[in-house]
């Protein structure tokens, strides 16, 4: 697994939560 990969995938589920959780 690329990081750029997980980097993708958590910002497509951050986009689809709205909500800032990790932020």
């Amino acid at each position: 697994m690329s990081p750029s990969s997980t980097t993708s995938a958590f910002l497509t589920l951050n986009n689809i939560d709205v909500i800032p959780t990790s932020f």
